[in-house]
């Protein structure tokens, strides 16, 4: 059995941390590093605004993929119920490697995924490969 890091712990139990409910790009705009530049920009505000404030700095960001099912309807028009879970999971799939790129990691095996802001933190040793899934009956 392959070893994992295990890179949260209780440090996300204090201080300031940033969480990204829903952020969503037009098809046109996808895949021309607008997400990155939108995620970077709202980081640094984040960081800017919380720095004057008791909580002290953002340390963290976390999110949770989730998919926008009106974003690919017409790709659900006549398929199966199967068929549509697979066409969901696709993207899923596809939200949770954007943010794997980003340098977000699963944060145990919940759905929730944290990037931490100090590039020191243990969480930036885990290859996007070695990055923990929950078992395949309880994603969406």
């Amino acid at each position: 059995d392959k070893q994992y890091l295990k890179p949260w712990g209780s440090e996300l139990e204090s201080g300031a941390v940033l969480i990204l409910q829903l952020v969503f790009i037009e098809k046109e705009f996808r895949r021309q590093g607008v997400a990155r530049l939108l995620f970077q920009s709202l980081i640094e505000k984040g960081i800017e605004k919380t720095g004057k404030t008791e909580k002290g700095t953002i340390k963290f960001v976390v999110v949770y993929p989730a998919v926008v099912e009106e974003d690919f309807e017409k790709e659900l028009e006549g398929k199966t119920e199967t068929e549509k879970k697979e066409i969901e999971k696709g993207h899923y799939d596809r939200a949770v490697k954007f943010y794997r790129a980003m340098g977000f990691r699963r944060i145990g095996l919940s759905k929730w995924f944290g990037l931490a802001l100090d590039p020191g933190h243990i969480s930036h040793q885990v290859a996007v490969e070695d990055d923990l899934d929950p078992p395949e009956e309880s994603r969406p």
